[in-house]
């Protein structure tokens, strides 16, 4: 028999744990080392279906000051270790279920998925993300910075006209720029990001390492290093950037005809980051290069030349170029002239930087692989990624400088120093500035945020651009390029017992959904088949038709589910896992919607038949596309790799 004293201290843990209260040892205290904790559905009939906010609610609960949601108990809750919440993008309930061979691996590890309703039949990944990573701001007053106070005032002055304004952005910077000050002691979040990044490109040599020391030196202290940015190969290869030949080394035998490589610098004193912007004129064989300049990151010009191109200019393109019949008249300056040039100014450890620099290298006909791109770093405030914004538009809204209005045409010095400004801007703030803002995005605040001012450690698995938006303060944030890498660097991090929260994607489903919507051939068909299996099930018109699928997609199916179970496989114990999928295929609904929208406005033509047909198709896929999937589980390691039971489900 216990002591006295031991047992007033077991009884006290009891009514601890019995509150629902008390840490992990008191839990074993009390039940013992083979205590775990177990999900219990609590779902009704009367709502059957869930939303994105119950799940966020959920994880504001286990890990932050929530309270216990309606639809869902965690018995034993201290003892669930950290919160990992994976994105899968595209697959609705009714793929899934008609899938469900291939997707066994999902339930198996996973158990009965719960029907989640998606933000609309017209929803698109970014909004479902950001209806995720985001939840509404509590009403709280808080002491205002004063440097911060100082900082906007000087910015948003009513009383400075827009060239004082970006003037004493300018000015900022170059203060910024004056106090340089070493980041090589910073948090580990910087050194994670750089590390990862080198990943991506893995014949980065030290060279390279040693200029993203000195780039990160160029703001004092900025959130991320100037290396977070560069674009990554995969990044480069879908935006059209010129790129050497598969499996080659950087030499310029192995790159296309007529192009050339920037090569390894000699010694280390070379910029270390040039902005570039080129103007063209049109010949005989379209676009040719005819003015290119260079500023570095103090905005001196480092070059500044007209070029004259290979073939006879058949227009000069004044309204855009700024190039005049006048201004090339004695200009013999080739292209060759200006790549021997350009490579004795860049060399490979340089960071270029440039608005949709892929045109400018194009051009110039040169290959480099350590860019930024500022069409790519900065969201369009209207088109939510779907449209690279313009150089005027950002240097008019983040730097209040007006820039491409004259009437004789850009000024190529103008923009590159822009387009350096706007980087310098973007490593001073930090990734998740510059993305636009509206009344409903103030009135609410990152998750990730949120749950750092609870204590927790977060990790975001991600692409790029995502990370750019959501990646806040300790955040460990992983550039992945494919479904695979994310599977690779997940398995890692959710066995860190510093990170409470991982947050990961599966893009392959939603991917693949979306390049056949964006064929006009695939989706016409894709169209065609749902009517005609609509039609051939007029009996039951309430219920959704199971729609055949390529052995592509079968194989992509399959392969994610093989990841969603390896994932889980790779989670330590007492880990709870929640799977969503957010919403099907949205965009076949949307180019059907404005179809249809189209047809309307013009009656003869389509015909009566033409548009009941499309309704019913357009019912179909929007009642598919709504209708996500929701599941939680959590991971239990024992002998027989049993799978946890779910509010009484025996396990296989």
């Amino acid at each position: 028999m216990l002591p006295p004293s031991q047992r007033r201290m077991a009884k006290k843990k009891k009514q601890l744990v019995s509150a629902g209260k008390g840490n992990e040892r008191d839990y074993f205290d009390v039940y013992g080392t083979e205590a775990k904790a177990e999900v219990q559905w609590k779902v009704t009939e009367k709502r059957s279906r869930l939303s994105l906010q119950d799940f966020q609610n959920l994880i504001l609960w286990m890990l932050g000051d929530g309270t216990n949601p309606s639809w869902i108990f965690i018995k034993n809750k201290p003892l669930v270790s950290k919160v990992v919440l994976l994105f899968v993008p595209g697959l609705d309930a009714a793929m899934f279920m008609s899938q469900l061979k291939l997707l066994r691996g999902i339930k198996t590890t996973c158990g009965t998925p719960q029907a989640v309703t998606a933000l609309s039949p017209t929803t698109s990944p970014a909004s479902t993300i950001g209806a995720l990573l985001t939840c509404p701001r509590r009403k709280r007053k808080e002491p205002p910075n004063d440097t911060e106070k100082v900082v906007k005032v000087a910015r948003t002055n009513p009383n400075k006209s827009p060239g004082q304004q970006s003037r004493v952005i300018e000015r900022e910077l170059h203060q910024e720029l004056s106090s340089l000050g070493s980041t090589e002691n910073g948090n580990s979040s910087k050194k994670e990001l750089q590390e990862h990044n080198s990943s991506d490109d893995e014949e980065d040599t030290s060279t390279c390492q040693q200029a993203d020391n000195k780039v990160s030196n160029g703001i004092s202290t900025p959130p991320f290093p100037a290396a977070y940015y560069i674009l990554s190969k995969m990044e480069m290869r879908d935006n059209g950037y010129p790129m050497p030949t598969d499996n080659c080394s950087e030499s310029n035998r192995q790159v296309p005809e007529g192009f050339v490589m920037t090569q390894p610098a000699n010694g280390t004193n070379f910029p270390e980051m040039v902005a570039v912007d080129c103007e063209m004129c049109y010949t005989g064989s379209g676009l040719e290069l005819t003015r290119i300049s260079l500023v570095d990151q103090s905005k001196k010009v480092l070059l500044d030349s007209l070029v004259k191109p290979a073939n006879p200019i058949t227009n000069y393109n004044t309204q855009y170029s700024g190039i005049t019949a006048a201004m090339m008249k004695d200009v013999t300056t080739t292209l060759e002239d200006i790549q021997e040039q350009f490579v004795k100014i860049v060399p490979a450890e340089t960071i270029l930087i440039g608005h949709s620099l892929e045109c400018d290298l194009a051009a110039l006909r040169i290959i480099h692989m350590r860019v930024i791109d500022t069409a790519l770093m900065y969201q369009h405030p209207k088109h939510n990624g779907n449209f690279k914004p313009a150089l005027r538009m950002l240097a008019h809204r983040f730097l209040k400088r007006r820039i491409q209005d004259r009437a004789d045409g850009h000024d190529s010095i103008e923009d590159a120093r822009a387009a350096m400004d706007l980087t310098l801007l973007k490593i001073r703030d930090g990734p998740n500035s510059g993305y636009p803002t509206n009344a409903a995005d103030q009135n609410r605040e990152n998750l990730l945020d949120v749950l750092s001012k609870h204590g927790r450690r977060c990790a975001l698995l991600d692409r790029r651009s995502l990370l750019h938006q959501y990646a806040v303060g300790n955040t460990h944030a992983i550039v992945c390029s494919s479904d695979h890498d994310v599977l690779t660097k997940a398995a890692k991090e959710v066995n860190k017992p510093d990170v409470d929260f991982v947050w990961a994607q599966f893009a392959e489903v939603n991917t693949y959904l979306d390049r056949r919507a964006q064929n006009p051939e695939q989706n016409a068909a894709l169209v065609a088949e749902v009517a005609a299996l609509k039609t051939c099930s007029e009996d039951d018109l309430d219920s959704l038709v199971d729609l055949p699928i390529s052995r592509e997609f079968e194989a992509i199916l399959s392969k994610t589910d093989e990841r969603v179970k390896a994932l889980h496989n790779a989670l330590p114990n007492n880990a709870m896992l929640i799977v969503l999928t957010g919403h099907g295929d949205t965009l076949c609904v949307r180019r059907l919607q404005a179809e249809i929208r189209s047809k309307k406005l013009k009656p003869e033509g389509a015909s009566q038949s033409w548009m009941e047909s499309s309704d019913a198709v357009y019912e179909e896929l929007s009642s598919r596309a709504e209708t996500a999937l929701g599941f939680v589980t959590i991971k239990y390691s024992s002998a027989d790799n049993s799978r946890p039971s779910h509010d009484g489900e025996p396990s296989d």
